[in-house]
């Protein structure tokens, strides 16, 4: 896990000196790298870190899923079915790839 947070690239190893000194929750924070963190209050809890990887996993297989399906899905309808207005619509979804994002008419800002 520590190869996806920023926290442990930036943190050095600790001093021995320091780590003999320092209390057992600090031990706790040396020891336990991204899973443990202080708050606001100088408080030691548990890191958000592991949760928000796992829902960024799920969302990106999820829509990757859905993405793929419904792809799938219209151009089988293209290549099988007669579409009332089939070349234009092809025409539309390829130029949507074609222009930069700036031009794109589903650009959110």
């Amino acid at each position: 896990m520590k190869l996806f947070t920023k926290r442990a690239q930036l943190t050095t190893p600790v001093d021995p000196a320091v780590y003999e000194a320092a209390p057992w929750w600090e031990k706790l924070i040396f020891d336990g790298g991204e899973r443990l963190s202080r708050d606001g209050n100088g408080d030691v809890v548990f890191s958000a870190y592991p949760d928000r990887f796992v829902n960024s996993l799920i969302i990106a297989v999820t829509s990757t899923l859905l993405a793929v399906s419904l792809g799938t899905i219209t151009a089988y309808g293209f290549s099988r079915f007669r579409v009332k207005g089939e070349a234009d619509l092809l025409f539309f979804i390829l130029s949507t790839r074609m222009l930069p994002r700036s031009w794109s008419p589903f650009r959110c800002s």
